[in-house]
């Protein structure tokens, strides 16, 4: 496999992933590890990478539906192959997109279709996912009883809410004017973002009202599959956190990894989450661990698309040029 080229953005992202996993992986007990270890508590888990491939078969058939609705015929197998695949590049690649980027690739080389068409699909698909975590985090937050909410800032209780009803507003905003954007032509940069925009309207509205739904309620069942996961493994560790809270706090969590920090997300999604729990009143050492753990079953499942990647000399990924704009 080809290397990604050196920058300096990409060795600090790096550093920050490392100094903030080193932070969450201090703040464990480790004593209370070995606690689970004697008590058979740690062989509970296995329901998480279960949980999580799950969640990844119904993310690919949304992925799926957005690409039928383009055209592009490719069966669930073929789709939750590549899905997987590329989950596993997103975990260490650079970028929260990194693994969007390589299931971009995947997919153009095994079917030939329009690259444009391909990263509408993705687009639109993860744009989907993240109203669905918004939505979820509003639901989480009208559930928050007061003593609760007060021990939150109002900007993240408020956060949610906003991104639910801010999205799909933008959205139909950007489909009504887009007439106008494909008018912008200066600067250069405005022109660019304006023609793309536009393209990805033009996409959006050919899609039926119907398939968006589907994608809708698959990318629901999806983000629950998630916080499932860490309902279990706080409820192994002993956490007694209402399913109001996890509605609440792991949207937050999943949205703290957008910011272009670290690698894939890593340090800043495990310690979101342990700051997120301390407010609830979660203790800093069993969050941390709860972190640890969610972190290394994303891992452990995202791993067979490693194996997948392997198997198949046909499609092996060396990293394309596109990879060189990921940190810039």
């Amino acid at each position: 496999m080809a290397r990604l080229p050196f920058t300096w953005p990409r060795l600090l992202k790096a550093l920050v992933s490392l100094c903030l996993l080193a932070y969450v992986v201090w703040l464990v007990d480790w004593h209370q590890v070995a606690a689970l270890w004697r008590d058979g508590r740690l062989y509970q888990l296995w329901p998480g990478p279960l949980l999580l491939t799950l969640g990844l078969w119904v993310a690919a058939a949304r992925w799926r539906l957005m690409l039928a609705a383009q055209g592009v015929e490719i069966s669930h197998r073929q789709a939750l192959t590549l899905y997987w695949r590329a989950t596993f590049f997103g975990v260490f690649l650079p970028g929260v997109i990194g693994g969007d980027v390589v299931r971009a690739v995947l997919c153009q080389r095994a079917t030939g279709a329009n690259p444009a068409v391909i990263a509408f699909g993705i687009a639109a698909e993860r744009l989907a996912g993240m109203w669905c975590l918004a939505a979820i985090g509003t639901i989480g937050v009208l559930l928050l009883p007061d003593a609760l909410k007060s021990a939150f800032s109002v900007s993240l209780i408020g956060l949610t809410p906003a991104m639910a009803l801010l999205i799909p507003l933008l959205v139909w905003a950007a489909l009504c004017g887009r007439h106008v954007l494909a008018k912008l032509t200066r600067p250069l940069w405005v022109a660019t973002l304006s023609a793309a925009v536009v393209r990805m309207m033009d996409s959006l509205a050919r899609v039926p009202a119907g398939v968006f739904s589907k994608v809708l309620v698959a990318g629901l069942v999806f983000q629950f599959s998630e916080i499932l996961v860490f309902a279990l493994f706080g409820h192994i560790l002993g956490l007694t956190v209402p399913w109001h809270v996890w509605m609440f706090v792991v949207p937050l969590v999943y949205l703290a990894t957008v910011l272009p920090v670290s690698v894939g997300g890593l340090g800043v999604r495990e310690g979101a989450l342990v700051w997120l729990l301390a407010q609830a009143g979660v203790v800093s050492a069993s969050a941390a661990l709860l972190a640890l753990l969610i972190y290394l079953n994303r891992v452990v499942t995202a791993s067979v698309g490693a194996v997948l990647d392997g198997t198949d000399e046909r499609l092996t990924l060396k990293p394309p040029p596109l990879f060189d704009q990921l940190d810039k």
